[in-house]
């Protein structure tokens, strides 16, 4: 075991490396952030408190840095490889058999493992597995799980999840395989990529709670990610095409071969989600899908939006307008961002406005899709054939006035808004859709055409690949089925995003007593999508109001807000702890205030900003 000076004095090694780095020209700012943060943990280190709490959160706070770290070392010796790789074999061929073919394939990397560098990144490993080992008492500590369970699989390796999907034929849709992606965007439909998905090794960190994680876990698929690419590469050269057991739980990670007579046994969607989403048989089962069109152009309210009229995410943030009204004499006060809605048929009403072959053109797409989905037609056919409906919705002109009077007017000049999807196939119990529809940011509220943009490209986004075998894959009877309104609002200059679940999600036993809460720096983004890093992670007890900290924030930028690149050493979380823990008693309160009101346990997503809390959408989780 490492002494606390031992870690320390490892800490400050690489902080020097860091410097080195940066007087170098690679990734400054970077380098000169973590250079900060590793300073202030070796500070933090030399007090060699005897308080064993504090101990741990210097150590969650350092592994947070540890990883950063990493990821720069990663950059690094990608981008040398990327540099120098093809030169190297350029020259190589032209001093034709005077270097050895082996001198030539390895020499990029032979020059990166004798960089200082390389030695950066094994310390990182090495000080690393202490930390979780001695101090945090985890096993398996380049590995975490999502979703826990046992699944089995031949073991395939991918770039993407969207590879896989691309590279199968007929014959293998449906046979069971374990994944292992190399990258992921936070985007993907697990189940889209065919039926035998039972299980996913991701290779980088992934926030719990993004749209990745939340679907495989309303699939049933077991999923974990694993941050060495040394221990990847080990179990690729003995599992790869073999079939294999992978089995995760809370405590560890395991994946050896397994006989494929034992059968297939996967993780149950009813053990991964809350009580409200158990049992739920998705569209089918949903009243959500009867809806009532518009028969004119206009705009409604927010608070006047209905779930038949504008979707249930237009509808419950209407709600929750009303509810934050009252919720500072009742509860914990919050701020919802003023809108308008496109209710549904409005991209029906300015198809019919063309006055050419668009609205033909949609309907016959639509009945293709649906023809192409029964058959089981390639992929290729799906993808032009989405592409196509895509584009006939993308080139509409939208009446310049009714966008100018029905939403710019009920906004400041000066405000950026967001337009997002409220589609009857989403936010219902059963088929959440978490970020299966496109969200467009940053719109001028002075400028129409920006406006109108966003709007199309929203309506757009319902056909999508992954929206389409999302949706036939949830039960959905047809593609015309599916409708889209469009909720606009005013962007929230957020300092910190939070998603907040109401039933922890990870736990593996007695997880209705605890709410789990994931924040980072900037827009909600960072935390939907698959940005590599990790968020500030709470889990709170209901009864006891009782804060753990799982992890502190690593992300290198605040994607969309605050001022870029983050620097830990001077974010007001990480210097001071307890004023995280109390931030999350404030959202244990507010999750179990929001969870009383709809009746379920809420999927909730919202924001921090000069100093007021604002929630942007609440649904069934």
């Amino acid at each position: 075991e490492n002494s606390l000076q031992d870690v320390k004095l490892l800490a400050l090694v690489l902080q020097k490396c860091m410097i080195n780095l940066s007087l170098n020209g690679f990734l400054q700012a970077e380098c000169s952030a973590i250079s900060n943060e590793l300073l202030a943990c070796a500070d933090l280190l030399t007090r060699e408190s005897s308080d064993q709490q504090e101990v741990r959160l210097c150590m969650l706070r350092l592994k947070a840095c540890l990883d950063r770290t990493k990821r720069v070392c990663d950059t690094y010796r990608d981008s040398y490889l990327g540099a120098y790789s093809d030169q190297a074999a350029r020259l190589g061929k032209a001093f034709g058999q005077a270097i050895p073919d082996h001198s030539v394939s390895v020499f990029a990397e032979s020059e990166t493992r004798a960089s200082m560098i390389f030695q950066c990144a094994k310390i990182c490993q090495v000080l690393s597995r202490s930390v979780s080992r001695d101090y945090l008492k985890g096993d398996n500590h380049e590995w975490e799980t999502l979703v826990a369970g046992k699944a089995f699989g031949n073991l395939v390796c991918y770039d993407t999840i969207e590879e896989h999907t691309m590279a199968q034929d007929g014959s293998d849709h449906h046979q069971n395989k374990i994944l292992v992606v190399r990258r992921a965007t936070g985007d993907e439909e697990v189940s889209a990529s065919g039926d035998g998905v039972r299980g996913v090794v991701l290779m980088h960190e992934l926030p719990h709670l993004s749209h990745l994680a939340i679907r495989a876990r309303q699939e049933g698929v077991v999923f974990a990610t694993c941050t060495s690419e040394e221990e990847i590469n080990k179990l690729l050269g003995g599992l790869s095409g073999k079939y294999v057991c992978l089995e995760a739980s809370q405590q560890r990670v395991t994946l050896v071969e397994s006989e494929a007579a034992v059968g297939v046994e996967r993780a149950n969607p009813t053990d991964n989600a809350p009580p409200s989403a158990a049992g739920s048989a998705g569209a089918k089962e949903e009243k959500g899908l009867e809806i009532t069109k518009a028969s004119f152009l206009l705009s409604v309210g927010m608070k006047g939006s209905t779930k038949e009229t504008c979707g249930a995410k237009a509808a419950q943030c209407g709600e929750l307008q009303k509810l934050s009204m009252d919720a500072s004499k009742t509860g914990i006060p919050y701020t919802v961002p003023k809108g308008v809605c496109l209710p549904f048929g409005s991209m029906e009403l300015v198809l019919g406005m063309q006055g050419g072959d668009e609205m033909s053109r949609w309907k016959d797409g639509l009945s293709r899709l649906d023809r192409l989905l029964d058959s089981n037609s390639s992929g290729e056919e799906l993808d032009k054939t989405c592409q196509e409906l895509r584009g006939v919705i993308e080139n509409l002109e939208v009446p310049t006035e009714f966008v100018e009077q029905s939403i710019c007017t009920h906004f400041n000049p000066t405000d950026l808004l967001i337009a997002r999807s409220s589609a009857n196939v989403e936010d219902l119990k059963g088929m959440s859709g978490a970020g299966l529809y496109d969200s467009i940011l940053g719109l001028d509220a002075s400028d129409t055409p920006s406006v109108a943009d966003g709007v199309k490209r929203v309506w757009a986004s319902l056909y999508t690949r992954r929206a389409v075998l999302s949706r036939h894959k949830a039960g959905v009877p047809s593609q015309a089925t599916p409708c889209m309104a469009v909720l606009i609002q005013r962007m929230v200059p957020s300092e910190y995003a939070f998603v907040l679940h109401t039933v922890d999600p990870i736990m593996d036993e007695g997880r209705e007593g605890y709410v789990y809460a994931e924040l980072a720096p900037g827009q909600g983004e960072t935390l939907a999508a698959g940005t590599q890093g990790t968020p500030y992670r709470l889990r709170i007890q209901k009864e006891t109001r009782q804060v753990e900290i799982l992890a502190f924030a690593n992300f290198s930028r605040s994607e969309g807000g605050g001022e870029g690149l983050v620097d830990y050493s001077k974010d007001p979380f990480t210097q001071n702890p307890q004023s995280l823990i109390e931030l999350g008693e404030k959202l244990c309160d507010l999750g179990m205030q929001l969870e009383d009101e709809f009746g379920c346990p809420q999927d909730i997503e919202g924001a921090l900003s000069e100093g007021g809390l604002y929630i942007v959408q609440s649904r069934p989780q």
